[in-house]
């Protein structure tokens, strides 16, 4: 998909047709930001967690050497390190949720913006 650098300049919006406040437009977008993050969080962690379900069903019925490729010690160390990965992710994710719950929109653009970037 292409991209380009696009500039407006002098533009008239009749109030009307106003969202929101005048000239708050950018704090908008990047409020906005954070439950967009939150969201694509979400739909990424229940992907990994389906990536590491198919990794795991793969490592129990595939054969390697006469026997299942599970028991090697290296599969098993990555496996354990994908699910500690996943594990990790969806603790913090549930933290910020329940904080996101409890909070207005307003506090949790001042407060939770960080963590929820960092997710």
């Amino acid at each position: 998909a292409g991209t380009a650098y696009v500039s407006i300049t002098n533009a008239r919006v009749p109030r009307e047709n106003l969202v929101g406040k005048a000239g708050m437009g950018f704090h908008q977008t990047m409020a906005n930001f954070n439950f967009e993050r939150w969201a694509m969080v979400c739909t990424g962690n229940r992907h990994s967690r389906m990536v590491l379900e198919e990794c795991m069903k793969w490592a129990l019925q595939r054969k390697v050497f006469g026997k299942p490729l599970i028991q090697q010690a290296v599969i098993r160390f990555k496996l354990a390190e994908m699910a500690a990965a996943v594990e990790t992710l969806h603790s913090m994710l549930e933290d910020l949720t329940y904080q996101m719950c409890k909070m207005t929109p307003k506090d949790i653009n001042r407060h939770l913006a960080g963590p929820i970037a960092l997710l």
